[in-house]
């Protein structure tokens, strides 16, 4: 280990190792970490096409300390090569010209099936549900029509990594004969959690543990999936080196934007932007 760090340390670099030279992007401004995980990538030299949330390839690397203290007043000042706009993105899309995209659904299952739209509790009713979540939001388009994606979450839990989806959203099956059949994309390449990266098996296309965290047990593993996890030893996740540790910290999130999806972790990222004289 080069030095310690933390999980969302650990988790953007990650994320970031999934980058590509040629990439052609798309990130939404709800995604801290992933939004964080590309800065780490380009800063590496990884060259991509960037369709950002605030427009196509800003000119300069996004500032997350002016984008957390200035917000709305800073965003609308970062200059891009190209607008935005809903129409070309899908078009873009539909004619698989986009390669990536972080995606962070509420439950997932063990085929890569994705759900944002309702969560049950003990009556399976669509209009009486448990939890209603805000929906698919171009979940399906990204995950059919895009080269591939990789899902991510921050709280690796049996509520959100489940045996079967309470409710099929968007149909994983990555790498399957149905996607070719269908000239899909391959789908997810790989659901990256704060405790293991999971990858699908290519015949099967169930999610098989990639590697584990350092620090973290097979056991706690087992314990926050909601399906059966086979009993052997995995690797460990390669840690983030010393300069990848010293850019997100120095450089690219000195106020650790990318704690902004952990929950538990908001309060945090506040109080070091209220440190910076900014009242809320």
């Amino acid at each position: 280990m080069s030095e310690e760090f933390d999980i969302p340390e650990l988790m953007a670099v990650v994320l970031s190792r999934y980058i590509k030279n040629g990439d052609v992007m798309f990130q939404g401004a709800a995604t801290p970490l992933p939004m964080v995980a590309i800065e780490l990538a380009k800063a590496r030299g990884v060259d991509i096409t960037y369709f950002s949330a605030f427009g196509i390839n800003p000119s300069e690397p996004i500032n997350f300390e002016k984008l957390l203290t200035r917000g709305f007043k800073y965003a609308n000042q970062i200059k891009c090569t190209g607008e935005l706009h809903a129409l070309p993105m899908w078009d873009q899309w539909s004619k698989g010209r986009l390669s990536l995209e972080f995606l962070r659904p509420a439950q997932i299952d063990k085929y890569f099936n994705c759900n944002n739209t309702v969560v049950y509790g003990e009556e399976k009713n669509f209009h009486k549900p448990k939890v209603r979540l805000p929906g698919g939001m171009a979940v399906s388009d990204a995950i059919n029509l895009m080269e591939r994606t990789i899902l991510y979450t921050t709280r690796h839990i049996k509520r959100n990594v489940v045996d079967v989806v309470d409710f099929l959203m968007c149909k994983g099956y990555p790498l399957s004969e149905w996607r070719k059949k269908n000239k899909m994309g391959t789908g997810c390449a790989a659901f990256v959690t704060n405790l293991c990266i999971f990858e699908p098996d290519s015949k099967t296309s169930m999610m098989k543990i990639k590697s584990i965290h350092p620090g973290i047990t097979l056991d706690e593993v087992i314990e926050n999936t909601g399906f059966e996890i086979e009993r052997k030893e995995y690797p460990i996740t390669p840690s983030p080196n010393a300069k990848e540790l010293k850019m997100l910290r120095e450089e690219i999130d000195p106020l650790a934007y990318r704690e902004m999806d952990f929950p538990s972790l908001r309060n945090n990222v506040m109080a070091r932007v209220a440190a910076k004289g900014v009242n809320f």
